[in-house]
């Protein structure tokens, strides 16, 4: 596994993605560093954060990681969302051929920050949040990140999870990161029509939610180090892309991948395609045969969106299967090679057709298919 780790933390695809070189510093450490270069000094950081002077110049070494108590409270002190931050950090660095694709990304999560924070109310409290567990498996850090249950909502994404997915993955860059639901028929059915609908008829746009998504899938694929999704249930709509971003996915045979061809939530999809056509390698395949099919598990292994089908839905069991995956993979040269000159890094073009789907998204044809589909599904669930 140490091997397979080191595959991927070699060079960090995300920072090469928009052709930054990335420096031999922590997360952590850059987050100090953008906030230096605004004139800070440590000390005023440290009392931004609540810490002390020293363990401020530990972080800025290296040395120590911020919380996500911290990351947290930097968020609302900043006004920014930290992937916003971070990336507001490094366009400096950034060759001016990409700065365009780096700020049509900034701008999307410029607005979809604005807008998340008008559209939070009240009876987010009673939101079930992700879980997060912190182990060591076979010597190696595993941070397990697990969907709340909401079988009322078909394991929805909400705002609330949408950023603490985020700020878990970005606290944990030297861990594998592994997500799962709870055993059930339903992995996750993407964007949580409640919100969508709430956010409709506040802001008339889905902006808010659908714009945290796609900073979590951008947080999710340049993770630093392995990542692995054990799914044991349907995925579908914005499921689909949790599912499939990450490095290994292991599925039960009651798994399954779907995205609606319905013209309402087609646009939304859209967005997957770039990202995921890069991510499992399938330029071209995806738009062919995609929408309005059901993929079983074992279609979706054909297809290449699945490494291995699991003959038991036990998590352990399923969990060592994508280990295994990880240990095989350290052990070609060619993976390794082509992990460090960054084959997979996101391409500016697949990035640039992401950007562009999510903005089309937000044109008001199918704004406004959108609406009309969640206006009728609520008299439906009213009633």
């Amino acid at each position: 596994m140490a091997s397979a780790i080191a595959r991927k933390r070699g060079r960090n695809p995300g920072v090469q993605a928009m052709g930054i070189e990335k420096s031999p510093s922590t997360l952590s450490s850059a987050i100090i560093a953008y906030l230096r270069s605004d004139g800070r000094t440590l000390r005023e950081i440290a009392d931004l954060l609540e810490v002390s002077e020293s363990y401020v110049s530990r972080v800025a070494r290296g040395e120590r990681q911020l919380s996500v108590p911290h990351l947290e409270q930097l968020e609302r002190l900043e006004g920014n969302s930290l992937p916003l931050i971070l990336l507001e950090a490094e366009r400096e660095r950034t060759p001016r051929k990409h700065l365009r694709a780096i700020d049509d990304l900034m701008n999307l999560m410029r607005r979809s920050h604005e807008l998340e924070k008008e559209l939070r109310h009240g009876d987010e409290q009673d939101d079930a949040g992700i879980q997060i567990e912190d182990m060591v498996i076979a010597g190696e850090q595993v941070r397990l990140i697990k969907l709340p249950e909401n079988e009322a909502t078909k394991n929805g994404l909400t705002p609330r999870i949408l950023r603490e997915f985020s700020a878990a993955a970005l606290q944990a860059p030297d861990s594998i990161l592994v997500w799962t639901a709870a055993e059930g028929r339903v992995f996750c059915s993407g964007l949580d029509k409640n919100e969508l609908l709430h956010a409709l008829r506040k802001h008339d746009t889905p902006a808010p939610l659908l714009g945290a998504l796609v900073t979590l899938y951008n947080v999710l694929a340049f993770h630093p180090s392995p990542t692995v999704c054990i799914l044991r249930g349907a995925a579908r709509g914005g499921g689909v892309g949790l599912a499939c971003i990450a490095d290994v996915v292991v599925a039960s045979r009651a798994a399954s991948l779907e995205l609606p061809d319905d013209p309402a939530y087609r646009a939304l999809a859209k967005i997957l395609i770039p990202i995921l056509e890069w991510r499992r390698f399938l330029s071209g395949v995806l738009k062919l045969n995609w929408f309005g099919k059901k993929f079983s598990a074992t279609a979706a292994k054909h297809a290449g969106l699945v490494e291995k089908i699991s003959s038991v839905a036990d998590f352990e069991t399923m969990l060592e299967a994508a280990f295994e995956i990880l240990r095989g993979r350290s052990s070609s040269p060619k993976q390794k090679r082509q992990r460090a000159t960054g084959t997979l890094r996101l391409p500016v073009s697949a990035l640039k057709k992401m950007n562009e789907s999510y903005y089309a998204a937000l044109e008001p044809k199918p704004t406004a298919l959108l609406r009309a589909d969640l206006e009728e599904w609520a008299i439906a669930k009213a009633g």
